[in-house]
């Protein structure tokens, strides 16, 4: 038991439980090559920033990853590190995307706390919505599932 508590302190000091993992410019948007438009999307972690947060963060998903409370860490995150084919996809994404905490999000979209985490925004010509809500994400089984759903909901909206 000492040995898995100290594997978990030890994973939370090189690895964040969600977000921060991906390779992102300054602004918090990865570097892709290419663009649909003048979109963003803008995923939303139910789980803060912090040292605290994340020992907490990576013991939940260790002990009991049934009941972590963010179905979109659980879908992308390995319990250290983001999954190979998550990252694959984030690097050759179509528009940029922002990952941010709670506490993060909340700081920069105020008018936008009641919306239940965890989220995926889209930014289209300074207008933020929801582009694929919690419902949605608690639902989704695989990675496959919620690529193929992003990838489906850019194209539609092209415009």
């Amino acid at each position: 038991m000492k040995k898995i508590i100290l594997s978990v302190l030890y994973a939370a000091i090189l690895f964040t439980s969600c977000g921060n993992n991906a390779q992102t410019k300054t602004d918090g948007t990865t570097d892709n090559k290419t663009s649909v438009s003048d979109k963003k999307l803008i995923f939303v972690y139910n789980a803060d920033t912090g040292f605290f947060n994340i020992v907490g963060d990576v013991a939940h998903k260790t002990f009991s990853p049934k009941t972590y409370p963010c179905s979109l860490c659980g879908l992308t995150y390995g319990t250290f590190k983001m999954k190979p084919e998550w990252n694959a996809f984030v690097q050759k994404a179509p528009v940029p995307l922002l990952f941010l905490h709670k506490n993060e999000f909340y700081s920069l979209y105020p008018n936008l706390k009641s919306t239940p985490l965890p989220v995926i925004f889209i930014e289209k010509a300074g207008v933020t919505s929801i582009f694929i809500n919690q419902t949605e994400l608690n639902g989704f089984k695989t990675i496959g599932e919620l690529k193929q759903t992003i990838e489906e909901r850019l194209t539609d909206n092209k415009n």
